[in-house]
């Protein structure tokens, strides 16, 4: 598992700073499951509580890589000799990468369906008052 973040920033023209950033997760490597359920351990006379059986080794999957671009933009103004304000723009998710947070490994309908994906473009807009 690792993963990959880069930034910086650039001063614009205006005194606008602009600060992109960019950043790389490696997909986590995941073994199919198949989850037994107690009830079906007692249709054959058993007791057994509920468990789960890995049908691969962990190496055998890995689920997205994600790749994210993000951006800020902001401009300081003066408002007198002690009071700023920042103003600011964040977007994040700008490539607009739809990549699976998680999916869920258990065999069934759902095997590798994705549980949780990336948010979609988001924009931010912001200002904060400097004393």
């Amino acid at each position: 598992n690792w993963n990959f973040k880069a930034t910086g920033s650039y001063d614009a023209p205006w005194g606008i700073r602009i600060s992109p950033v960019i950043r790389h997760q490696a997909g986590l490597n995941f073994a199919r499951e198949i989850s037994v359920p107690a009830s079906a351990a007692t249709a054959f006379g058993l007791i057994l509580p509920a468990s789960t059986i890995y049908a691969d080794n962990p190496e055998d999957n890995r689920q997205d890589n994600i790749w994210v671009f993000d951006i800020r933009g902001e401009k300081t103004v003066n408002l007198s000799s002690r009071a700023r304000i920042r103003l600011f723009l964040d977007g994040f998710n700008l490539a607009n990468s739809s990549a699976s947070e998680t999916i869920t490994v258990t065999t069934g309908a759902n095997y590798l369906r994705p549980a949780a994906i990336l948010g979609p473009r988001t924009l931010r807009l912001g200002a904060r008052l400097l004393w």
